[in-house]
């Protein structure tokens, strides 16, 4: 017995071939599949066989690709008719001319469509546009406000003074300003003092002779209360005098000379201890003395330039007070 599929020779009792594996004798059986040769391996499970499954799809896949190609032939050679007919196509006046009044009354309609909607957008906004204000009520923290404290300033002038009662002259400093305290040295000399602005009005006196030192110069640094330092100035000390201080005389007492009053045809006063001696305010004890009145001195005292004497009645003891010597004519 041969094999139908292949020819190959097989025993009588054979049931499928041992080369291809065709089955030959048709049996209900699980191992047959619609005439299709299968194959058993070694376990005796069936295999079927892929040859002519494979060739069914690849048939398959080819006429899928054919119906493909035909369509797309089709498609092309009807669009290319469309278009040379629509080529062919001679325009028609009246059609065009409606087309276009048809597309200007649409936009007619549009224009106004679109001018309404944009009113009544416009009316819309301006009507429900609301604006609301919100008021924070913030509390303001308060500003410290720091004030620099002024820096300490002085000016300064020196004046010279003749004294009353004696050769020489004096200082005065004349001092202005913001300041607590002025610290002033004479340059030339070791002399320097603190004054308080609180201890004088206008001016400092300074025991210092200009006229026996010419050319000299102070200076002058203002202070304030917590130390700090102004700027220093500076001024000369000049050497003429702008008027004589009242500083008082020099007294002489004991001497106990007498003598009379010569008026030399004018009036002669008495004055007071307090002008004559002291420098003070000019007061008088007898504004009149008489003439050839006599008087006994028992003081004297050289201030204003002039030598004083103080004046006794040698009768009866009145008391004249200071008289010029220029109108005493001593015995």
């Amino acid at each position: 017995m041969f094999c139908k599929n292949c020819g190959h020779e097989l025993p009588e009792d054979a049931k499928f071939c041992m080369k291809c594996g065709t089955l030959l004798k048709s049996e209900s059986s699980s191992t047959e599949t619609d005439g299709k040769p299968i194959a058993l391996n070694a376990e005796g499970s069936q295999t079927v066989h892929t040859s002519a499954v494979a060739n069914r799809e690849r048939l398959l896949w080819v006429m899928v690709v054919i119906l493909v190609v035909v369509v797309g032939i089709l498609a092309i050679a009807l669009g290319t008719t469309k278009i040379g007919n629509q080529n062919n196509v001679e325009p028609n006046n009246e059609n065009i001319a409606e087309v276009q009044d048809s597309q200007e009354t649409t936009t007619t309609d549009l224009t106004t469509t679109a001018a309404t909607t944009t009113a009544t957008k416009a009316t819309t906004i301006a009507t429900t546009t609301v604006t609301t204000t919100t008021t924070v009520a913030t509390t303001a923290k308060p500003v410290v406000t720091t004030t620099a404290k002024p820096k300490p300033y002085v000016t300064a002038s020196a004046k010279t003074f003749l004294l009353s009662g004696y050769d020489g002259s004096k200082v005065r400093l004349y001092l202005d300003g913001n300041f607590y305290k002025a610290y002033i040295k004479i340059n030339g000399i070791s002399y320097d003092t603190t004054v308080l602005r609180s201890d004088f009005s206008d001016y400092v006196e300074l025991p210092f002779n200009p006229i026996a030192n010419s050319e000299t110069t102070l200076s002058v640094t203002p202070y304030d209360d917590a130390g700090n330092a102004g700027d220093t100035v500076t001024c000369a000390i000049p050497t003429d005098a702008e008027g004589t201080i009242n500083t008082g005389g020099i007294l002489i007492d004991g001497l106990n000379i007498r003598g009379q009053i010569n008026c030399h045809g004018g009036v002669v006063a008495g004055y007071t201890t307090d002008y004559v001696v002291n420098g003070g305010a000019c007061g008088m004890v007898r504004q009149s003395l008489g003439d050839t009145w006599h008087i006994t001195a028992k003081n004297s005292c050289y201030n204003y330039g002039t030598n004083w004497y103080e004046l006794w009645d040698s009768d009866d003891g009145d008391y004249y007070g200071w008289v010029d010597e220029n109108y005493i004519d001593f015995y």
